[in-house]
């Protein structure tokens, strides 16, 4: 009768209304099987036989040997020489999550310019929709930094220098800071006429790059706002020079999302926001569920908390879509080495058990991940249609475990 040791450690990420959990799973002879919404999922693999799929090779019988294809030499079913395997601690890392607000505190966020910028019906409940993201346990594992633009100083509003350095610094969530700096601060007159979008941009994006250097880990910045840029010497063409540092930050590897904030219908009030598709399509984001790259909040007339519960729902799933879905390498166990055959990756929900992935280098199979650098792997990267279904998954557990035999075949050195 075979063995098996699971030792699992667990380091949970909450995001949405549960928890992404990353586990390593240490074991002595794998055997297991497990469900999930992925198709075709394979089960584990048997100490006493059975084929292991992608090594082309049998188990034969209890603490067998694994013939492979290239020739070489077998591992031991019970835990071979220099095997991964062992009773020891290990912890798969995902990587820290970064999330830099610019908030457009303009005068037609709320003022009385206009009497569909009225402040009970976009900046209040705007305003609330917020606090409550950045103060909602379900936040916890992401860190978050907020500038607020424009600035009171009508001599810099259109430089970047006002806004390299946010009105709150990054901060790990939840925290009430966030709920303090939106208090004080309203969209009044005469201060706040313009909508400098390329400064605060060009500002968040070098605070950002700065963090990064510090802090790395996967960065997005998350536009606030409720229209195009006005009141700048770049007004005579103000979303191209927008567009394009917004995709100088993501090839750096920033994605920008877009919160687009609609004026409510009242009188001859502005409906269009389309450039903000531009600026979130450069930013590197996907067509949500309205067909539109920026998520555009509809503001009503008489019902301010459908306009709470719109902005919760956009900037609860831009927390979804920023999860990381590269996953540290765990160090292996004390006196063991890490082999990069010997591991299987599988996808679960809550406690449910988890089933296999499939490795995939070009991410051309469906429910794939690959590794980063297949030569020498530091990474488990999911392929984007894996990432996704994760994402979407608040109680999404990815778990990586260390068998006592070749798994996948990486491609060859």
């Amino acid at each position: 009768m075979s063995s098996r040791l699971n030792l699992t450690f667990r380091r949970a990420a909450y995001f949405g209304a549960g928890a992404l959990a990353l586990s390593s799973i240490v074991t002595a002879c794998g055997d297991g099987d497990g469900n999930s919404e992925f198709d075709g999922g394979s089960g584990g693999s048997s100490a006493a036989g059975g084929t292991i799929n992608g090594s082309g090779g049998t188990i034969n019988g209890s603490g067998g040997t694994i013939n492979r294809p290239d020739g070489g030499g077998g591992s031991s079913a019970s835990g071979g020489a220099g095997g991964a395997c062992g009773s020891a601690k290990a912890q798969a890392q995902l990587q820290p999550v970064f999330l830099a607000f610019a908030f457009d505190v303009s005068a037609s966020m709320g003022s009385s310019i206009e009497p569909y910028f009225r402040k009970d019906l976009k900046w209040d409940p705007v305003r609330a929709a917020a606090q409550l993201f950045f103060n909602d346990s379900a936040s916890a594992g992401l860190n978050a930094s907020m500038t607020f633009f424009p600035g009171s100083d009508s001599g810099t509003w259109c430089t970047d220098n006002p806004y390299r350095t946010p009105n709150v610094a990054m901060t790990a969530l939840p925290s009430t800071a966030f709920a303090a700096a939106l208090g004080n601060v309203e969209p009044q007159l005469p201060n706040r006429l313009a909508t400098p979008t390329l400064g605060v941009m060009t500002g968040v994006i070098a605070y950002v790059n700065g963090q990064r250097t510090a802090r790395p880990g996967q960065y997005a910045i998350v536009l606030v706002t409720d229209g195009y840029p006005q009141r700048c010497p770049n007004e005579f063409d103000p979303i191209a020079p927008v567009v394009t540092a917004t995709q100088n930050a993501r090839t750096a590897g920033t994605r920008t999302y877009v919160i687009g904030v609609r004026n409510p219908p009242i009188g001859a009030a502005p409906t269009s926001l389309d450039n903000l598709n531009q600026i979130a399509v450069a930013g590197g984001t996907n067509a949500n569920q309205n067909g539109n790259a920026a998520y555009l909040i509809a503001t009503s007339a008489t019902d301010a908390n459908a306009t709470v519960q719109a902005f919760r729902r956009a900037v609860n799933e831009i927390r979804g879509q920023a999860v990381s879905c590269n996953l540290r390498i765990p160090t292996p166990p004390a006196g063991k080495t890490f082999d990069k055959r010997n591991v299987r990756v599988l996808y679960g929900t809550g406690t449910a058990a988890g089933s296999a992935l499939t490795y995939d280098q070009t991410c051309a199979k469906p429910n794939a991940w690959k590794y980063n650098n297949p030569t020498t792997p530091t990474e488990i990267v999911l392929c984007p249609s894996t990432c996704t279904t994760v994402q979407a998954n608040p109680q999404a557990r990815i778990d990586v475990e260390f068998t006592c035999t070749a798994e996948i075949e990486p491609p060859p050195e």
